[in-house]
């Protein structure tokens, strides 16, 4: 574990020179416990004013991570259903995001406000965006669902996105590596 902590803290220290990075095959899992991944870490330096980094708790059966891409200022994480159905989803870190058109709904999360925007539903589709705006930070999770299977991709889609606090990562950080970010 120590050797990855400080391998991403090499690739940190080379990153801020980068404008973007694309981490083939990096899946940017929700800590189990107190356990810090690069690509959290990673996360952390694109956007270091948000207090929260968006993470995946599952894969769901049927479903890939297609994009893990890292830049100065935003992260991005897609998944793409291979079911029948099918169908794709994708989160976007940023600072700032524009919720203008968007229901506030229940986030389920504390620290996060969460606003709602179901765009279509035309040709047997499921179109929207959910935003989760936060201390530092946004993330803009986008959806586009297709079949009759639409609602169960929904619900799969939406609850493999997760939330993990930034104290975490720099604690954990810390500990491991003995580095601040």
């Amino acid at each position: 574990m120590r050797a990855r902590v400080l391998l991403a803290v090499i690739v940190l220290t080379t990153l801020g020179a980068c404008t973007s990075s694309v981490v083939q095959g990096a899946t940017p899992r929700c800590p189990a416990g107190s356990e810090v991944t690069d690509e959290l870490v990673l996360e952390a330096q694109s956007v270091p004013t948000a207090d929260l980094l968006p993470c995946l708790t599952e894969i769901p059966p049927n479903w890939s991570v297609t994009e893990f891409r890292i830049r100065d200022g935003e992260t991005a994480i897609a998944l793409t259903s291979h079911s029948e159905a099918g169908g794709s989803a994708r989160a976007v870190l940023t600072e700032d995001c524009d919720t203008t058109g968007a229901t506030e709904e229940f986030s389920g999360q504390e620290e996060a406000r969460l606003f709602v925007d179901i765009s279509t539903r035309v040709d047997d589709s499921l179109v929207g965006t959910h935003y989760y705006k936060f201390a530092g930070g946004c993330v803009t999770y986008s959806f586009n669902l297709r079949g009759e299977g639409k609602g169960g991709l929904y619900a799969q889609a939406r609850s493999a996105l997760g939330l993990t606090p930034r104290s975490l990562v720099e604690d954990g950080l810390e500990r491991e590596a003995d580095f601040e970010l």
